[in-house]
């Protein structure tokens, strides 16, 4: 394939394949230098696949330090575009978390990964069982031996198994912790040494605890007497707000409009005449700010000129 007139991507996904076979050969400088121009030229998706892999080289050749920072960055290559690969990644960090003893965290971490393992082992079945293999590693290094031979059992079960002699080698290291582990242990009874360093500490920890408490006890009064001042100035608040809205209330109410009067005519001629009863021009807002009855009597009963005798 690598003699055919292709292009550059399809030239970085055969050396990636290339890469793959020099790696069984167990040549890992070659595959390396195979991988880095893979990098360079290929797609995301066989990007990040040859990240991982370069990974995987220096997990096989015993330097899982030097791994780990290659498995990461394939797990952040491969989040968008290739997900089994971000799944690899992830177990094999968590791989290297187990083997640097932290048998907890990994687990942690395989637990998490359950759920996407599960969706992809659908189409790459390959990569749950062997995900089961790390589980059940973990899950032996905790002394929980019968999840971890349940979790192996499934992975031997497979047609793959004969493939991954290491799954096999998981079931035999697993058998023999638990076997480690159930042997009978006769207690000798035996008077105590007396550790003075540890009963020192202990009373200085001792200590310690009673000097908490006794600042606790002491603060006490002082956060009572805050408390009771925050309540009252809780309860003037509430009083200053009720008065408040009582008087908002009180202006808000409308005064009841008096009795307008208007004299009668001085003469049988047709002319307006002002009234004869004063009556302050008193405007109220109404709640849509429009001009009230009141204020349009004034309007139209206001002073005017006489009419024409012409």
């Amino acid at each position: 394939m690598l003699a055919l007139p292709i292009s550059d991507q399809l030239e970085g996904i055969a050396k990636y394949y290339q890469s793959l076979c020099t790696k069984q050969r167990g040549d890992f400088d070659g595959a390396r230098r195979l991988l880095e121009s893979v990098i360079e030229e290929s797609t995301p998706q066989y990007r990040a696949r040859a990240f991982q892999i370069i990974g995987a080289t220096h997990h096989e050749s015993g330097k899982p330090d030097a791994a780990l920072p290659f498995y990461l960055v394939a797990g952040k290559a491969g989040a968008n575009c290739d997900l089994p690969t971000l799944a690899e990644s992830q177990r094999m960090t968590a791989v290297v978390r187990g083997i640097h003893g932290d048998h907890k965290r990994a687990l942690e971490d395989l637990d998490r990964l359950f759920p996407l393992i599960r969706v992809i082992g659908k189409s790459y079945p390959v990569l749950y069982y062997d995900y089961l293999n790390s589980l059940a590693v973990e899950l032996g290094e905790v002394s929980r031996f019968a999840e971890a031979e349940a979790a192996c059992a499934i992975a031997i079960a497979s047609p793959f198994a004969t493939a991954y002699p290491e799954w096999s080698e998981t079931r035999d290291e697993i058998a023999a912790k638990r076997k480690t582990a159930s042997r009978s242990v006769v207690a000798i009874h035996r008077v105590p040494e007396v550790d003075r360093a540890h009963e020192t500490d202990r009373a200085h920890e001792t200590d310690r605890a009673r000097e908490a408490l006794r600042a606790t006890d002491a603060a006490r009064p002082h956060e009572a007497h805050r408390a009771t001042e925050a309540n009252r100035a809780i309860d003037a608040a509430h009083a200053r707000k009720a008065a408040l809205a009582i008087r908002a209330k009180s202006q808000r109410k409308p005064k009841p409009f008096s009795a307008l009067a208007f004299s009668s005519q001085a003469s049988n001629k047709d002319f307006f005449q002002r009234s004869i009863i004063k009556f302050p021009a008193r405007t109220t807002t109404a709640p849509n700010n429009a001009a009230s009855i009141l204020d349009r009597v004034l309007i139209c009963v206001g002073p005017r000129a006489p009419p024409s005798l012409s």
